[in-house]
């Protein structure tokens, strides 16, 4: 194990507590996984509709601000933002501090719509979903399970999506 490892973590359960990420007493549990949940592909990659997902805080303007970005602690926000595929990655707003000053400098690397457009444009995929999602991390394991991922699940269905790339910020 890398010699930051331990340390980073030590880190992230202080944020955690500093955040109120979780409930006094309470400690993160760090997810151990036997098997993996993998679904494999049933057609190409180059005749899927394909989205991504980032947690890297992102949102248009119009769009509601994060509950982080209004009570500048984490809470219960679970929810996520639909992006709209046409849209300048430049022109939207991130919650205050989840970009560095690489993602500054290019957006792609955090929310790399442009990157997933050059893939449609390749044919490397068959088709960029009309929208992309974005949401800022939680740690609401409970809720992200049984509210969330069963309202996105349906929104894929609906969207028509046969994979979803997953970026974790």
């Amino acid at each position: 194990m890398s010699d930051w490892v331990i340390p980073w973590i030590d880190f992230l359960r202080w944020e955690f507590v500093r955040l109120r990420a979780y409930k006094p007493g309470e400690e993160y549990r760090w997810v151990k996984n036997d098997t993996s949940p993998l679904t494999p592909m049933t057609k190409p990659l180059d005749q899927c509709r394909v989205s991504f997902w980032s947690q890297c805080a992102a949102r248009l303007r119009d769009q509601d601000p994060w509950e982080i970005e209004i009570k500048g602690e984490f809470l219960d926000d679970c929810s996520w933002r639909e992006i709209p595929k046409e849209i300048n990655i430049n022109e939207m707003v991130y919650a205050r501090g989840w970009m560095g000053y690489d993602a500054e400098q290019d957006r792609n690397l955090v929310f790399p719509l442009d990157r997933f457009r050059e893939l449609e444009k390749e044919g490397f995929i068959g088709e960029l979903a009309p929208v992309a999602f974005s949401s800022h991390p939680t740690f609401r394991i409970g809720t992200l399970l049984n509210e969330t991922a069963p309202k996105l699940i349906g929104r894929l269905k609906d969207l028509k999506i046969d994979s979803l790339v997953f970026l974790v910020m």
